[in-house]
């Protein structure tokens, strides 16, 4: 790897083909566009250089038939950035101590209040989440937005994702909807 070599397609005439993992092609061509190549939808003499995604067909073959570089979305993303891929979901086991630490705390789910509370929302809720965070951090919760040991309650909406409510009841998190959320703030 010697030092920072990465490709400039300022003034380049590009080409995408194939499906750009995480991103329409559109946003990857204008982000491309952005960093002043030309985008163009076939292969020529005038291209300069070809990215040609894992399911690439004929525009790749003429590439290399016309000695053109063809470049892979490893290239891709790291002249445009990645898509927004949501991070990772860290697949850690669930340990007896995070358990533990759960247990340890439904102890205190008795002082109905949400102060010194870990609450996650997931869902859809009957307000814009930002509305309900801030009312539970008024009452003293922290809102975070990951499930995990140090999560109290996870507040669950409408169309709620599988991941955080497995994960939830995985530790024990106590999982309460909208309707115990406002009985327990009127507490």
């Amino acid at each position: 790897m010697g030092g920072s070599t990465k490709l400039s397609v300022n003034g380049k005439t590009v080409v995408l083909t194939g499906t750009v993992p995480g991103m329409e092609r559109k946003d990857a061509e204008a982000k491309l566009t952005g960093l002043g190549a030309r985008c163009t939808s076939s292969v020529s003499k005038k291209t300069d250089y070809v990215f040609a995604m894992a399911d690439a067909g004929s525009k790749k073959a003429d590439a290399e038939r016309l000695g053109i570089p063809v470049l892979t979305e490893t290239v891709l993303f790291a002249l445009i950035g990645k898509p927004g891929a949501p991070p990772k979901a860290s697949a850690k086991p669930i340990t007896k101590a995070a358990k533990k630490k759960v247990a340890a705390r439904k102890a205190d789910l008795n002082d109905a209040g949400f102060a010194g509370k870990t609450v996650v929302l997931t869902g859809t809720l009957s307000r814009q989440r930002a509305d309900i965070a801030a009312v539970l951090e008024e009452a003293g919760a922290t809102v975070t937005g990951s499930v995990s040991a140090n999560t109290h309650y996870l507040i669950t909406g409408a169309g709620v994702g599988a991941a955080k409510t497995s994960k939830a009841s995985a530790l024990g998190v106590t999982v309460i909807d909208e309707a115990k959320m406002n009985e327990m703030l009127e507490g």
